[in-house]
């Protein structure tokens, strides 16, 4: 499976692919030989993207990103999510047969700056979500749960559990700003962070 984003008003990879408007994020299921299976729009009526995937041990697809629509849409549900304010990032799964099975909004009370959910990692049976972001940040689409911002971009890894629930976060922050870019395992299965910061001393 691949994600990504596109801007064409009808795409046709093997199957035609409508556009809401503007930029729409996409997940899409290739075979074993590269031929198209099927895809899931993600998208509003603003730009919104697709950033990062990755698939657990029941075969769940794990997408994250970022989107500036009021509303943003799952291709053949009707579910959605709110956008706080600017663009908000989030998390959603897809079974491998392109069912929706659940999505949280990432979310922040910044109104110029937003969030970007760059990355994800299966660690444990859960997901680690990579987040970069301004302003406090709700974790969850009902803001049952938020994480401080220490005065410019921090970031975070936060947790959820393989139905979607808020588990934990690790915030990454100091004075100046800080980028998460990725998350990586290595062979033991510890969780490898990358990132930049511009801030003599960082906390976590």
């Amino acid at each position: 499976a691949v994600v990504g984003y596109f801007e064409s008003t009808d795409m046709n990879i093997g199957n035609a692919i409508a556009n809401n408007r503007a930029k729409d994020a996409i997940l899409m299921k290739l075979n074993s030989s590269g031929e198209y299976e099927w895809s899931a729009v993600i998208g509003g009526t603003q730009d919104d993207y697709a950033y990062s995937l990755c698939e657990d041990d029941s075969q769940n697809l794990i997408v994250t990103g970022g989107y500036f629509s009021t509303t943003l849409n799952f291709s053949g549900t009707t579910n959605t999510l709110t956008n706080l304010g600017d663009m908000d990032g989030y998390v959603a799964s897809f079974s491998s047969i392109v069912a929706f099975n659940w999505a949280q909004n990432l979310g922040s009370t910044n109104q110029t700056l937003g969030v970007q959910a760059v990355d994800v990692a299966v660690v444990n049976g859960n997901y680690a979500v990579a987040v970069n972001y301004w302003g406090t940040l709700f974790v969850d689409s009902e803001k049952t749960a938020s994480i401080a911002n220490a005065g410019n971009q921090d970031s975070a890894l936060v947790f959820y559990s393989s139905n979607g629930t808020y588990q934990k976060n690790i915030r990454v922050s100091g004075a100046g700003n800080d980028d998460i870019r990725g998350i990586t395992l290595d062979s033991d299965g510890n969780m490898v962070v990358y990132g930049n910061r511009t801030n003599s001393t960082t906390t976590l």
